[in-house]
Order: C-alpha cells, then structure tokens, then sequence
C-alpha cells in the first residue's frame, strides 16, 4: 500500500511539472502548443522515472534495464488511454472529461502492477 501511495504522489509530481512547464512555455515564451506539450511530457514522465526508481522503489537495477521498460510501459500505457477513451465515448457515450478519467485511473492500475513487478 505504501508504494502505491508513493507511485500515485510521483505520478501527480510529474504531471504537474508536465502541466507546468506547458504552460509557461506557451504562455511565457509563446512556444508552439504541441512543442510545449511535448517538452513537459519528456521532462514529467524523466520525473517519474527517477522518482519511482530512488523513492518509490528503490530499485537496484541498472538505468539501461530499468529506463527502457519504463518508457515501453509508458508507451503502452498511451495506447490503453487511446483505446480505453475511444471505447467508453463510443459504446457508453461517456462525456469526454469522465472518460478520460476512467481511462487515466485504468492506465494507472496497470502501470503501477507493470512498473511493480518488472520495471523497477
């Protein structure tokens, strides 16, 4: 339970910084949206990396092994959003704000059980 608590803090963590660095980048610096977008993505989802790896698990692997799985889970997790969305939008007819989270809260548990047991 702990380190599901841990996990959930990282994953706000970089999120936030995501969100952040978005924001100051469009609004402060009047990047393009997407550049934006894509440079808070890279440096949030690095947060979480090396958040997970010291604090949440203190994992011994070495960063090759450990950062290469992170990011294909990642990666998939980016497909099960995708697909999640779709699917309750279009068979359920869910308002996009609820999919989303259903489908946030769906890649979360599998990431966590993922991560867990293989990544880290």
């Amino acid at each position: 339970m702990e380190e599901l608590c841990k996990y959930a803090g990282v994953s706000i963590t970089g999120t936030s910084l995501h969100y952040s660095l978005m924001t100051i980048l469009i609004r402060g610096l009047k990047l393009n949206a997407v550049l934006a977008s894509t440079a808070g993505a890279i440096s949030g989802a690095l947060t979480i990396y090396f958040l997970n790896y010291f604090f949440t698990f203190h994992s011994p692997k070495k960063h090759l092994e450990s950062m290469s799985k992170f990011f294909l889970v990642a990666s998939m997790g980016v497909f099960i959003n995708g697909m999640v969305l779709k699917t309750v939008m279009t068979y359920f007819q869910w308002q996009v704000l609820i999919a989303q989270l259903f489908a946030t809260a769906v890649v979360f548990c599998i990431n966590f059980s993922i991560n867990r047991r293989w990544t880290f």
